[in-house]
Parts: C-alpha cells; sequence; structure tokens
C-alpha cells in the first residue's frame, strides 16, 4: 500500500516550534538512506525562511556544508534551555479565559500544546505543576476553578488533575449548551407561530373566548337547580311524594 506524501512544514526561526520542525524533517529526509546530502540539504534549504534562511545563505549546496548547516541551525535554535523558558513564559502569558465554552477550549489547548512541548523537551510534569498549577488556574473563571477545586478535592494538584478536571467542565457546559439550544429552539418554533400582528397563532383569543363561553354554559345548565312540576320543590316531578298518585296529579295539570 501506497503511503500518503508526508508534507514538511516550513521553519522560520521560532526556537518553540524546532523541536516540531526536526523531529518532522528528521524523520522523513535526514534519516533517508536513499537520499545523497546535496539533496537533503536542498530539501532544507526550500524548508527554511525567515531568519532560519538567513543564516545559511551564504553556504554553498555541498555535502560538507550539509552537516555544518545543521548544527549552525540546532546551536541556535535547538537551545533545549531556551525552548524551555519559551514554554514557560508563553504559559504565563496566556490570556484569561470568559465562561464561553470556546474561550475555555482555547486555554485548555494552549495549556495542552506547551505542556506537551516541555515533556518532548525532556522535562517531567511533576517538575513544574507546583509552579504552573496556580498560573493556570488564575486564567479560569471562579465558577470553574470551583467546580475543579470540588472534584480534585483534598488530593495535592498535579498537572493531570489540572486539565483532567478543566476538560471535564468544558463537557459539562458543551453539554449543559446542547440542552439548552434544544429549548430555545422550541421556543423559536413558538415565536414562528406568532402573525405579522404579534398574535400567537397557536393560541387563538376568538377561539378561546368562544369555549369558555360554551364551557360557562354547560356548567351553567349541570348546575341549574331541579323543580318539580306538581308541587316546584327541588326534586324531579316523577319522585314527587306530594302528588303520588297519577290521578292526583293529572287533576293538578
Amino acid at each position: 500500500m501506497k503511503l500518503p506524501k508526508i508534507e514538511i512544514p516550513t521553519y522560520g526561526g521560532d526556537y518553540l516550534l524546532w523541536q516540531g520542525f526536526w523531529d518532522i524533517f528528521k524523520a522523513t529526509v535526514h534519516d533517508d538512506r536513499n537520499l545523497s546530502k546535496v539533496q537533503k540539504f536542498s530539501y532544507l534549504l526550500g524548508c527554511l525562511e525567515g531568519d532560519a534562511l538567513d543564516m545559511v545563505l551564504g553556504y554553498q549546496l555541498s555535502e560538507v556544508n550539509y552537516d555544518e548547516v545543521l548544527s549552525v541551525l540546532t546551536e541556535r535554535f535547538g537551545d533545549t534551555q531556551r525552548a524551555k523558558f519559551g514554554h514557560f513564559e508563553a504559559l504565563v502569558a496566556i490570556q484569561p479565559a470568559s465562561l464561553e465554552c470556546r474561550d475555555l477550549v482555547r486555554v485548555f489547548y494552549e495549556c495542552e500544546r506547551h505542556i506537551r512541548s516541555l515533556v518532548a523537551l525532556g522535562m517531567s510534569e511533576s517538575d513544574f505543576a507546583i509552579a504552573f498549577v496556580p498560573i493556570i488556574l488564575a486564567k479560569l473563571p471562579k465558577d470553574v476553578k470551583r467546580e475543579m477545586w470540588v472534584l480534585n478535592g483534598e488530593e495535592e494538584w498535579t498537572m493531570t488533575n489540572l486539565r483532567k478536571y478543566l476538560k471535564a467542565s468544558i463537557t459539562a457546559r458543551e453539554r449543559s449548551d446542547v440542552s439548552f439550544s434544544g429549548l430555545n429552539s422550541n421556543s423559536e418554533q413558538r415565536e414562528m407561530g406568532k402573525s405579522k400582528g404579534g398574535k400567537d397563532r397557536s393560541f387563538s383569543t376568538k377561539g378561546s373566548a368562544s369555549m369558555l363561553i360554551t364551557s360557562t354554559k354547560s356548567k351553567a345548565k349541570n348546575s341549574r337547580v331541579v323543580r318539580c312540576r306538581y308541587c316546584d320543590q327541588a326534586h324531579y316531578s316523577d319522585q314527587c311524594g306530594k302528588l303520588a298518585s297519577v290521578d292526583a296529579r293529572r287533576a293538578h295539570l
């Protein structure tokens, strides 16, 4: 099976992006034994831009210069200590989130990206958790922090727990938004039932009034006092005890 071609990203001199660029270039070009160093150098030049390209423009395309250029780039942009500081600064500089899910997702994935990059640079999450958990929590709204503190309980904060509980809070809000959007949809359908004059077609005033009158008449009819035609007392005529015989009733009429 023929695998799809892997696109190599360009690199312009960002210290935070060097490791990712080099990992891809190394796997697809540098470690390919079927390519000569001149070919690899050509591929490398085609992937560089900005400050990174300016640093190597003076080197001629040759096998010897390929190793030299790699050494220059690695020394300049592959400084792991500088890259770590860059990720630390980026974590501190993350903009605080609002209560909107989209904003919370932004903070979550920015944190995720820098944390994973620090781990790729050889750091353990426990090395920076004690410093960065409070900083990241400070980027979140009070309601979200309260939820996360409840979930964490008395446990010691770790970067794993921080990301897990933030993700749980985001998921809960996303599901809640779906539920409320369904309710809003029903409300919109009711609004669509209104006429141009502002009357709701789903509730006809005329129809309701006539139904009310009919209902009132029916109740009045059902609640009318029964009167005997013979003695004018409150009972049915056939139950009259005052004129019990047929002859007496006939004479009365």
